[in-house]
């Protein structure tokens, strides 16, 4: 609806009203001028302004679809409508005749499935025709796979569809094929930022290496270079051994050694969190080689771009992007490239609007009746029973008849019709030259010998036009047993245009890293580093190599302190929310090492120095004097213990620094000393003696 200058204009055709669930009243707009739901408010005095102004126009013309297309179509509609008698239906179609344009010919065929016992019977069969038609379509009528669209009902006949045609190696774009969580790699990706905000996650680690078992073997026999290849087939014994290995993984360490191992990848997870998320899927991209995957590049494209933008909005929190992304994943889709070839697959309901050259419609037969179970809210004022209660929810079924709410079941049931009809008449006009409709008919017989009549379904008033037009009878068609009768309403054969000179696909060859932490430069004495210049780089191969781990023991006494010391770090912007829980349980795995507890024991008498420096003088005067820093020094009595952390593994370095310590505090005058050297990646203590 539109207004200029006073004016309004008012577009709309009841017979494509879709959407009565969402609250649609098609006959609000059939009705106009007049306004049925004015009566008794202020609008009712417009409404004779409005009628005396009104000007309605029919555009009668259809300029999409060719002549036979357009006959079929005013020809079954008028039929419906005549057969069904129904004064709102009527109201509908009254305007259902439309003129043809200059484009002649077109075809419609409709195949009857003759259905025997249950529908998951005749499943198979009707997958199978849809497979034959469309290869008769593009062999025999030359028409591109890019011109079919096959419209469906419901959204999981559509899977079953797709699942089919990809079988039988037909190119296939559908409303879930093209969202962009159902790329492979776009699911590996998103399990990898999940692994960077989990702790150690065997289910997680299992997923993530099955699909680089399968990637690697595609990557290595170029799969994507063959179109609709399969993926290769890991045989089950290669899984046990894959789980086995996964098994044994404790850590996010151990993850990385077995990714090593078992794919040649070399990977830091601590790293990764120290990325910036777009920096990290583009690493990941290029680091597993997820562009050779040619088929799923347009995803990964349009994963990249939703992380930026989420980034520049919201920052880089890997727990707040997840979040976001269970929101969005099941609306976020990639676009249909124009020269993709193609059968698109879509609803009914996505198909309003839109046109293609040729249209299948398979299972034409959803009920026109309200479902089994389906309940209704009904208008119960002024009743003898519980006169307190003005409306009631029920069941809509046949119980409803002889019943006060009689009326408006009927009313419930003739709109349900309608609405079916609708949903037909939608599917049928979205063809321009060629529509094939395949619907189901009852194929058992009574006692009588008498067939029994397809009841409440879509199918019915179809099969019904079918016998009164006496369409051209093909050869019936069998197909595992199950019998299509064929028929053809229109003489000739319609064509397409041929193949057409497809367009090069451009390829990703390469992903250009955009990340530039190696060239950020800052000036730094939150580092503690001195005021010189330090890349961006090297502070985080710094806290790779354990100092945020030597940074937080700064601020531990004792083991009360394992918290407020990990949470200085976070304040201090050395680690993000999501990374607390390892350096906590890093901490936590020393202050409660059996070898060590004492020492963190508030109990045990000792005083407690942390970063305490031991001035040594030189001998010779005017020789800069020696300062020594042991991470811990505990004294008690005579006693002194000298806790010195490590990252990597034992060197002999280690050993001379602690005794130059010990030896110190001996010429200090303490009798008892104590040296170890705790390694804190592995947990290993070196007793070391004077």
């Amino acid at each position: 609806m539109s207004m200029y200058q006073g004016e309004c204009l008012v577009v709309g055709d009841a017979k494509q009203s879709i959407y009565r669930w969402r609250g649609g009243k098609p006959e609000m707009l059939v009705a106009l001028p007049s306004l049925p739901t004015a009566k008794g408010t202020a609008l009712e005095e417009e409404e004779y302004t409005l009628s005396a102004s009104a000007d309605p126009q029919n555009l009668d013309t259809n300029w999409r679809s060719y002549e036979n297309v357009i006959d079929f179509n005013n020809s079954l509609y008028k039929h419906i409508d005549e057969a069904y008698k129904n004064e709102l239906l009527s109201k509908f179609y009254q305007d259902v005749y439309q003129k043809s344009n200059k484009n002649k010919g077109g075809q419609v065929r409709v195949s009857v499935c003759q259905k025997v016992g249950a529908k998951d019977t005749v499943l198979e069969p009707n997958l199978e025709k849809i497979v034959n038609t469309i290869t008769t379509l593009v062999s025999e009528n030359k028409f591109q796979l890019k011109d079919i669209a096959i419209l469906v009902r419901f959204n999981k006949d559509g899977s079953q569809i797709a699942e089919k045609l990809v079988k039988e190696g037909l190119e296939v774009i559908s409303s879930e094929s093209l969202l962009v969580n159902s790329a492979p790699s776009v699911q590996f990706l998103v399990q990898m930022i999940r692994l960077l905000v989990t702790r150690a996650d065997k289910i997680l680690f299992m997923n993530i290496a099955r699909f680089l078992m399968g990637h690697f073997q595609d990557v290595k026999n170029e799969r994507w270079k063959t179109v609709n290849a399969e993926p290769q087939t890991v045989k089950g014994d290669e899984y046990i051994r894959l789980g086995d290995k996964v098994e044994q993984c404790e850590s996010h360490k151990q993850f990385e050694l077995f990714l090593e191992s078992e794919f040649g990848v070399h990977l830091s997870i601590s790293n990764l969190r120290r990325k910036s998320l777009y920096d990290l899927i583009e690493l990941l991209i290029r680091t597993f080689q997820l562009n050779q995957r040619v088929t799923e590049q347009s995803y990964q494209v349009k994963f990249l771009d939703f992380i930026l933008e989420h980034s520049e909005k919201n920052g880089n929190s890997a727990q707040e992007f997840l979040q976001k992304w269970e929101m969005k994943k099941s609306m976020l889709s990639i676009s249909t490239p124009e020269n993709t070839n193609a059968v698109r697959i879509l609803s009914i309901h996505k198909s309003k609007g839109l046109e293609f050259p040729v249209v299948i419609l398979p299972f034409a037969d959803w009920s026109t009746i309200p479902k089994k179970g389906e309940s209704k809210w009904f208008d119960w004022e002024n009743n003898d029973i519980i006169p307190e209660l003005n409306a009631v929810q029920l069941s809509v079924n046949s119980k409803l008849e002889g019943t006060p709410f009689e009326e408006e079941y009927h009313e419930e049931c003739n709109d349900t019709y309608i609405d079916a009809i609708n949903m037909l008449y939608v599917a049928t006009t979205r063809a321009e030259k060629y529509l094939h409709i395949i619907c189901t008919e009852e194929a058992k017989v009574n006692k009588k010998g008498e067939k029994y009549e397809t009841k409440d379904t879509v199918s019915v008033p179809i099969l019904n036009y079918i016998k009164k037009n006496n369409p051209t009878e093909l050869p019936t068609d069998e197909i595992d047993d199950v019998l299509f009768n064929e028929f053809q309403f229109y003489e000739g054969i319609t064509e397409g245009k041929g193949a057409e000179e497809e367009e090069i696909e451009k390829q990703i060859n390469d992903i250009i890293h955009t990340d530039n932490t190696d060239q950020l430069k800052l000036k730094s004495g939150t580092y503690e580093q001195g005021e010189q210049e330090v890349s961006f780089l090297d502070i985080l191969e710094a806290q790779e190599s354990g100092i945020l781990v030597h940074k937080a023991f700064e601020k531990i006494k004792y083991k009360d302190d394992v918290h407020d010391a990990v949470r200085n770090l976070e304040v201090n912007g050395f680690i993000s929310s999501t990374e607390k829980g390892d350096y906590i349980q890093k901490l936590f795995d020393v202050v409660h090492h059996p070898e060590l507890e004492t020492y963190f024991d508030e109990k045990s008498g000792y005083e407690v120095l942390n970063e305490s420096e031991i001035v040594t003088p030189s001998r010779f005067e005017m020789q800069q004097v020696t300062v020594d820093r042991p991470d811990r020094l505990l004294i008690r009595g005579q006693e002194a213990v000298i806790l010195d952390y490590k990252t990597g593994s034992y060197e002999k370095d280690h050993e001379r620094q602690i005794q130059r310590y010990g030896t110190e505090l001996q010429k200090m005058g303490y009798t008892s000393i104590t040296l170890k050297l705790v390694y804190t990646e592995n947990l290993y203590i070196k007793n070391v003696t004077l």
